[in-house]
């Protein structure tokens, strides 16, 4: 397939060719829809789980042909927004479980990258948020305490670096200060999908392309799978 989709389909010469759409009913044990990361990794976890059930991923276009295979390549253990605001949704302490759920994401993402053979051109480097006038450091500043107040800090990985401290890591001119944090991985994201997508059927799971799904039911006594 030659369409144009993103620069990472495009370094590995294209969109590969479809898997086999669905060619009739068909009733498993548990249908996925949707072969981005969210649905391959489900499939996956799922197997490893129970080798047993049978797993149905049915994707519409080609594994990666969303947001998995067009986003900026990184793998970044930071959550967005207001801290508050996590509290507010989930409880007291829900921006810190939060804080924690991502990070670990990073690890479990270097974890089954290694378990699974995926070349994926991975590297955990980190990041550093840079504040390069007054005002940006004082919202930096602002920030890392917001961070902490919610229990997100790990001193582990995170770190305040003053000026000098930034200059011996990287120069940038006016460069005041930093917040570095190791919570960052780098991949090459359409390498990662097609991973995963042939990690689920190594581990007995079917997909399915060009079969879009038309409707998601309550299971009531083991409806069958349908799409076109």
């Amino acid at each position: 397939m030659s369409r144009p989709v993103s620069h990472w389909f495009a370094a590995l010469g294209g969109m590969p060719e479809p898997r086999p759409p669905l060619d009739g009913p068909r009733t498993v044990d548990v249908c996925v829809v949707g072969g981005g990361y969210t649905g391959l990794w489900t499939a996956r976890e799922l197997l490893r789980a129970d080798p047993a059930l049978e797993v149905l991923v049915v994707e519409r276009d080609v594994c990666g042909f969303g947001a998995s295979g067009r986003n900026g390549g990184w793998v970044q253990g930071e959550i967005a927004g207001d801290p508050a605001t996590w509290d507010a949704r989930r409880g007291a302490g829900g921006a810190a479980a939060m804080h924690h759920a991502i990070r670990e994401t990073v690890g479990e993402v270097e974890r089954a990258v290694a378990e699974d053979g995926i070349d994926c051109d991975l590297h955990r480097g980190g990041t550093l948020t840079v504040a390069q006038t007054p005002v940006e450091l004082e919202r930096l500043l602002t920030m890392v305490d917001g961070v902490r107040a919610a229990g997100g800090w790990d001193d582990d990985a995170d770190a305040l670096l003053d000026a000098d401290t930034l200059g011996e890591r990287v120069a940038i001119r006016g460069g005041l200060g930093a917040w570095s944090s190791s919570a960052c991985a780098r991949i090459q994201p359409a390498k990662l999908v097609r991973g995963l997508a042939a990690a689920v059927e190594r581990a007995g799971g079917t997909i399915v392309e060009g079969t879009a799904a038309t409707a998601i039911e309550p299971a009531s006594g083991g409806r069958p799978a349908s799409g076109r």
